[in-house]
């Protein structure tokens, strides 16, 4: 007794390793299904992830608006000004494929790799592992502006918030009027 109808099951692979045109399509269609489904569902989890999220990016900005002199905090203090009517959905949209995409980024690079491999030579397959793990390290080394942290050393989101601040400080005067 077969548990997978003849329908449903693979044709057998050739033993030399070439596929057609159709058959590669094929093979990227279900690799793209995987992947955008792992997205999906990556959002659905990102979909209750959102309020922390967000006050995670929210900070940076609170954290400015606290080191401004008071005459020039905005009036809404640290919330987000909203200028459409739709723009909240859209943002919280964004942050949650976003989120999603994050969560499901080994899967879909895994796919990626699985449908790049085969057409690689053993010389190419060796080369990749130090090419990504190169590449690994340095998206280690870039700050979160991307900018090189081994180039630019003052790169840092603390100094930057501090000129952010201090170019919008209205300098006091103590002068005495004589």
């Amino acid at each position: 007794m077969k548990l997978i109808p003849e329908r449903l099951r693979r044709p057998p692979r050739d033993p030399e390793g070439t596929m057609t045109l159709v058959e590669h399509l094929e093979e990227l269609r279900s690799r793209l299904f995987i992947a955008l489904g792992a997205i999906g569902l990556g959002s659905v989890i990102g979909w209750f992830l959102y309020g922390p999220v967000l006050r995670l990016l929210q900070n940076p900005y609170c954290d400015t608006i606290e080191n401004l002199p008071a005459g020039n905090r905005p009036p809404t203090g640290c919330k987000f000004v909203f200028t459409g009517v739709l723009e909240p959905v859209v943002i919280k949209l964004k942050v949650v494929v976003f989120l999603g995409l994050f969560i499901a980024l080994p899967i879909v690079l895994w796919q990626l790799w699985a449908f790049v491999v085969p057409g690689l030579t053993r010389r190419e397959r060796r080369l990749a592992v130090p090419f990504v793990a190169s590449s690994v390290a340095v998206l280690r080394a870039t700050n979160t502006d991307g900018s090189i942290v081994l180039l630019v050393p003052s790169s840092n989101p603390t100094k930057a918030a501090r000129a952010l601040a201090s170019r919008f400080s209205v300098p006091s005067c103590n002068c005495a009027s004589a």
